[in-house]
């Protein structure tokens, strides 16, 4: 499926060779799942400043996750 959804990335892989190319594709998920765990521990952070009374300055993604907290 990701290939089929993804083809501009995996072209963009493709020059590199094969060996290259099938890495990328084995370990995409779990670059995937890194990036939204940090983002994650990011937002848990900014969650505990506002619980704390503190004012917080947040990078615009994660304003709106951000402001779900505060409800």
């Amino acid at each position: 499926e990701y290939v089929a959804d993804n083809w501009a990335d995996v072209e963009s892989h493709r020059d590199a060779g094969r060996e290259q190319l099938v890495d990328h594709l084995k370990t995409r998920h779990q670059k995937a799942r890194d990036a939204a765990a940090a983002r994650g521990t990011s937002l848990h952070a900014y969650a505990e400043q506002l619980v704390a009374g503190e004012e917080v300055e947040a990078p615009e993604e994660l304003v709106g996750h951000i402001e779900s907290c505060a409800r």
